[in-house]
């Protein structure tokens, strides 16, 4: 004989569900780079970084590098490594001008590069290759 697995009354479900809604919704108010520790932890001089490189998705209509560099900043970071060279195009999705020759005129020049670097970060990574061969030899 099959034995019967009793089920919590609906109005428990919908009381859980309920709650967890709440949650969520409480939550997704929070400021973006809200503290969520105490201050003497947030002011300790070292956080996590990461990167933008090649990214599989854009939900704005700033450039990739940007989008990505107001979430890492909005998430509390104070770190950023990103990519200069031939490869600006795959890596960040932007198109480069034939004023931009080396990487000098590219952080200057380029308004998505000159804004990352504008942007309140106390570290930055920057993987650098050089834009023309010749300035290698």
């Amino acid at each position: 004989m099959a034995q019967r697995v009793a089920r919590p009354p609906c109005a428990i479900v919908v009381w859980h569900s309920l709650r967890l809604a709440l949650a969520v919704v409480f939550l997704a108010g929070r400021a973006p780079g809200a503290s969520l520790s105490d201050p003497a932890v947030d002011a300790y001089n070292v956080r996590a970084g990461t990167q933008t490189f090649a990214g599989l998705y854009q939900f704005t209509t700033n450039t990739l590098l940007v989008e990505t560099a107001q979430a890492i900043s909005a998430m509390g970071s104070g770190v950023i490594k990103f990519y200069l060279g031939t490869e600006v195009p795959r890596q960040s999705r932007i198109n480069l001008g034939p004023n931009i020759t080396n990487l000098l005129t590219l952080v200057r020049d380029e308004p998505s590069y000159h804004h990352v670097l504008e942007m309140p970060f106390q570290h930055f990574v920057m993987w650098a290759y050089p834009l023309d061969r010749k300035s290698v030899v």
